[in-house]
């Protein structure tokens, strides 16, 4: 029997193997329409991941030029209100200069006014007493008169003062102008 069982033992993995071969042969359908059915799948699941991919690509564009038109409107504000604020700043600065202008035109008015009128005592040498004469016609012969070092006149009484030193009238009389001055600066 040993002989037998040697037989027996070597003819064994052959028909093991052929089982094996026919087995294999009568799955390759099976295992064809498992790996076509698979292939499809995994088709399907690349194709939804594409379609996703492209959706959420889409969303980001769409987000992204909504987030470029907002910074663009408010660049666009932003530069607006700049340039509306440097404008008014332009026009403040215009206008006190116009008025620094007016200003200093008003003041060397006054002080022409103030040197002719200093003059008159050399073409008027009874000014003083004319003077005189008009503060007591205001506040009456009891009024006490002092002299002012620019050749006027200040009289006072209790309670009351009249001052028509020669300073005080050229103000007056630069003073008595008043929207006509502004003649001075126009054009």
């Amino acid at each position: 029997m040993s002989g037998l069982r040697q037989r027996t033992a070597a003819t064994a993995p052959s028909r093991l193997q052929d089982a094996r071969t026919a087995a294999d042969t009568a799955l390759d359908p099976v295992r064809a329409a498992l790996l076509r059915e698979a292939r499809a799948d995994a088709d399907r699941v690349v194709g939804a991941a594409r379609c996703d991919a492209a959706a959420v690509l889409d969303a980001a564009r769409a987000r992204a030029a909504a987030v470029l038109a907002a910074a663009t409107a408010a660049g666009k504000a932003d530069g607006a209100a700049r340039a509306a604020r440097a404008q008014a700043r332009a026009r403040r600065e215009r206008h006190a200069a116009v008025l620094a202008a007016r200003t200093a035109a008003y003041a060397e008015l006054r002080a022409q006014v103030r040197a002719a009128v200093r003059e008159l005592p050399r073409w008027c040498p009874d000014l003083r007493d004319r003077l005189a004469a008009r503060a007591r016609a205001v506040l009456g012969p009891e009024a006490v008169l002092t002299a002012t070092p620019d050749g006027g006149v200040l009289a006072e009484l209790p309670g009351r003062r009249l001052e028509l030193s020669l300073d005080a009238l050229a103000d007056l009389a630069v003073d008595g102008l008043g929207a006509e001055a502004e003649l001075l600066w126009r054009p």
